[in-house]
């Protein structure tokens, strides 16, 4: 008895240090009738993670799936339902999570279909994080079960770390690959030493997907920007840009670099990531190119590019992705990052497009009050085509 009361009131102190520090929620669901179309046209069906949000989810996956995105102190709850007929998990990878949430099958839980699990764990590095599927893990991986995951330092969005110089825009890609007769035959794809990865993707595309304007990298002269990459691939994967651009490896793995030196490319092998820091110094319009290898041999087996371009005129509508809001869901405020150096509009809207407030966001971080009652609201920069999900509980 006295043993139990012991447990008792540790699991008691535990659940109170969590619930203490602010919380931030995401709803997951996984799938396993996925199809996506190749840059060649043809479609191809994999398995993925994708929004589970009430009161209406939908019943889409992605590949990657949904980037979860926290600040560094966060207690994390990941809400997860699996509306497949396979076991699956969440495991988070890089991140500290006790054996309960860390969704490795043999010392946690496997999640059987129609069942749901929340995962709970405490935001405690800032960096870039990749979460995937641990039940049979090459094949999973294999299919598309991944995404990612960023925390932002105790300051917010705006810096890679505490300390580290402030960024204009940030921009994140995760390597992944398929081997197309795995993902056309998922129930028997054979050992895992058949595994030949011949469709290379950043963020889910590939080719001239990657060239249709929505993973431009955009910034002007003299401004820095941010580069989050991570690889989830069986192979290794090269990213490399102009050597006109300085670049300074901030996080690996979500640590900081002791020296922070300066880099022209970095190399990921599987599972790992890299935070850096770039300033474009002259007018450049070129690539940032992501090489593929194959493990075994080192041998060039796939190659990407990404449009890369620094100017002297304002940004793009590709800015406005740099904007961030946290926290998410909140009560009555929220905290949004202008990373542009002009004051800008936003707009909030409900699900039925009715305008209930508007305001100026200054350059930097600004603090929103939002006084509305629960439910989901969108919110809107600048009257561009990006709208940002707001949970207000």
């Amino acid at each position: 008895m006295k043993y139990l009361s012991v447990l008792f009131l540790y699991f008691f102190f535990q659940s109170s240090a969590f619930f203490a520090q602010p919380i931030t929620e995401y709803w997951l669901q996984a799938r396993m009738n996925g199809v996506v179309t190749l840059d060649n046209g043809n479609d191809v069906q994999f398995w993925g993670f994708g929004d589970n949000t009430p009161p209406n989810p939908g019943n889409k996956v992605f590949v990657p799936g949904p980037v979860l995105r926290f600040t560094q102190g966060d207690s994390a709850i990941v809400h997860f339902q699996n509306n497949s007929p396979e076991m699956h998990t969440i495991h988070f990878h890089g991140l500290d999570a006790n054996q309960a949430n860390d969704g490795v099958p043999h010392t946690s839980l496997e999640i059987g279909p129609n069942l749901t699990y929340d995962y709970k764990f405490k935001c405690t590095h800032a960096g870039t994080f990749i979460y995937h599927c641990h039940v049979l893990t090459p094949l999973h991986v294999a299919m598309g079960m991944y995404g990612l995951v960023i925390i932002d330092p105790s300051t917010g969005p705006g810096t890679l770390h505490t300390n580290t110089p402030v960024y204009q825009q940030e921009y994140a890609f995760l390597s992944s690959e398929f081997d197309l007769d795995w993902n056309n035959n998922p129930i028997s794809p054979g050992p895992f030493n058949l595994f030949e990865a011949n469709y290379f993707m950043l963020n889910g595309k590939s080719g001239a997907q990657l060239h249709d304007g929505d993973q431009d990298i955009v910034s002007n002269v003299g401004e820095k920007f941010a580069l989050r990459l991570a690889n989830i691939g069986y192979g290794k994967t090269t990213f490399s840009w102009p050597n006109s651009i300085d670049a300074q490896l901030i996080l690996s793995d979500g640590r900081p670099v002791p020296t922070m030196p300066n880099v022209s490319e970095v190399s990921l092998y599987p599972g790992e990531r890299y935070d850096l820091l770039l300033n474009g110094n002259i007018v450049i319009d070129s690539f940032l190119t992501a090489t593929y290898y194959d493990l075994r041999n080192m041998n060039l087996i796939g190659t990407n590019t990404v449009p890369l371009k620094i100017g002297d005129v304002a940004i793009t509508e590709n800015a406005h992705k740099g904007f961030r809001i946290w926290p998410n869901p909140t009560a009555d405020f929220f905290n949004v990052v202008n990373p542009l150096a002009l004051p800008i509009e936003y707009h909030m809207i409900n699900l039925e497009g009715k305008e209930l407030q508007h305001g100026i966001l200054a350059p930097g971080k600004n603090k929103i009050d939002c006084a509305l009652g629960s439910g989901i609201y969108l919110v809107n920069i600048d009257q561009s085509s990006d709208f940002h999900k707001l949970i207000i509980k």
